[in-house]
């Protein structure tokens, strides 16, 4: 009658308790036959609702035909120590009661099956592996899918402490005891780690453990909840992309390196051929070209030498290039400076600073050729500044001045020529003012 499995038993096998059930029975059957032949009292039969309780509450239908049975029994037994009306219905209100009360619980114990079936079933289908740990961190329970990643048998894991379970590493025991040290008072456990498992094989598992607290109702920790996710794969293949933009982020730096040496090169065979010269203005346009090249060839040399391949700190590099340009007119050392003054992490992309970077060779060049003929000092500045969707470019000689008349549309000098190319290709505009010295203020947009 009994055979039906039902609400977890948690005290003993369903065997055990079918034996207490009928040895309860067996007792009440014993208390109510006394009671009525040396007519102690008519309550007696309230002894009943212990076995029946039991019956129902841990084999539900099975339970209640049971009951119904027993109060079936009960009625036959009174009928024959007192027969008579009176007490058989006394008897049968105390039947009725019984029966009504074993419904009830019958129809609570189902659901409460019901909804122990369904969280179950979650449990054992899931597939990762979990683990009910309990307060003082054993383990209660696991899933199928820990016994079938790990395969451990059950014998190694339920019930055993979890700095005691084998599938820890030396090293990951030291990381969770550690971890479990620090929470010890802590009410909260929903939290991740990564730690690496190994199963029975000896093979490691690269795994991420989520937990979980669950609070009985008076809010006092019931159990924890861990589930195991297996990132193995995602951790081979993150190190495999890794590797994979190592190879091509130190492909990327040489390609840089490479064409920096091939411009610098270039460099070296216009200095060559200016020597050769004695035309001051073949020489100066050969010098021209060279910085032109080399504003280029710095351009990669700052990428390649920098954690970024993507973009370069326009500030160091405008303080490099006019370093530079500075070395190629000795003869204004010491009488010219130039300031360069830029918004903290404005750094520019290849596609941009090429084009700022020659634009700031043409302009500091032409000002050290004429800005300042005869001037026992002067100054250049420099200033890139960024609002939300604009970069303001401006830069300002103290030099005598553009010519007047002058007007950058009409200028046939192949240096404005350039800036003017260079401002389009950075869809930009330019504004010359001539006010104490040159000031030249170029806005471009933010490339997104």
């Amino acid at each position: 009658m009994f055979k039906e499995n039902g609400v977890g038993q948690k005290g003993g096998s369903d065997e055990q308790w079918v034996i207490i059930t009928l040895l309860l029975t067996a007792l009440a059957f014993f208390a109510n036959y006394f009671s009525y032949v040396f007519e102690i009292t008519d309550t007696t039969a309230n002894i009943f609702l212990i076995p029946i309780i039991i019956a129902t509450f841990l084999f539900q239908k099975r339970g209640l035909v049971y009951s119904v049975f027993v109060m079936g029994m009960y009625l036959i037994m009174v009928m024959f120590l007192q027969p008579g009306i009176p007490a058989l219905v006394n008897a049968g209100e105390h039947a009725i009661i019984m029966v009504g009360i074993a419904l009830i619980i019958t129809l609570l114990s189902l659901a409460l099956h019901k909804s122990e079936k369904k969280y179950r079933l979650l449990f054992e289908t899931s597939p990762a592996p979990v683990i009910v740990i309990s307060p003082e961190n054993r383990v209660l329970d696991a899933n199928e899918s820990f016994f079938r990643v790990f395969g451990y048998p059950p014998e190694l894991i339920l019930g055993k402490r979890m700095g005691e379970l084998p599938v820890l590493t030396e090293e990951s025991r030291a990381v969770l005891e550690n971890y479990l040290e620090n929470k010890k008072e802590a009410r909260s456990f929903k939290e991740s780690m990564d730690i690496d498992l190994t199963g029975e094989k000896g093979e490691i598992h690269n795994c991420r453990v989520i937990t979980n607290t669950l609070y009985d109702d008076d809010g006092e920790t019931d159990v924890k909840v861990a589930v195991i996710m297996d990132v193995t794969d995602n951790v081979v293949a993150e190190e495999k992309i890794r590797a994979s933009l190592c190879e091509k982020e130190t492909l990327l730096r040489e390609v840089h390196h490479r064409v920096k040496n091939n411009l610098q090169v270039i460099v070296s065979m216009l200095k060559l051929q200016s020597k050769r010269t004695d035309d001051p203005q073949i020489r100066s346009t050969l010098t021209d070209c060279q910085n032109r090249v080399y504003s280029m060839a710095m351009v990669h040399e700052k990428i390649y030498l920098s954690d970024s391949l993507a973009d370069i700190d326009i500030r160091e590099y405008l303080q490099s290039l006019s370093k530079m340009l500075l070395l190629e007119y000795s003869e204004l050392l010491g009488r010219v400076s130039v300031l360069v003054r830029c918004d903290e992490y404005i750094h520019f992309d290849l596609d941009t600073v090429v084009p700022v970077a020659l634009i700031t060779n043409e302009l500091i060049s032409n000002s050290l050729k004429y800005a300042f003929p005869g001037k026992e000092e002067g100054t250049i500045s420099i200033e890139v500044l960024k609002t939300d969707s604009m970069f303001s470019y401006r830069f300002r000689d103290d030099g005598i001045g553009m010519p007047d008349g002058f007007d950058i549309d009409e200028s046939q000098t192949l240096g404005m020529k350039i800036v003017k190319t260079l401002v389009r290709q950075l869809n930009g505009e330019i504004n010359i003012q001539k006010n104490l010295g040159t000031e030249i203020i170029i806005r471009f947009p933010v490339q997104r």
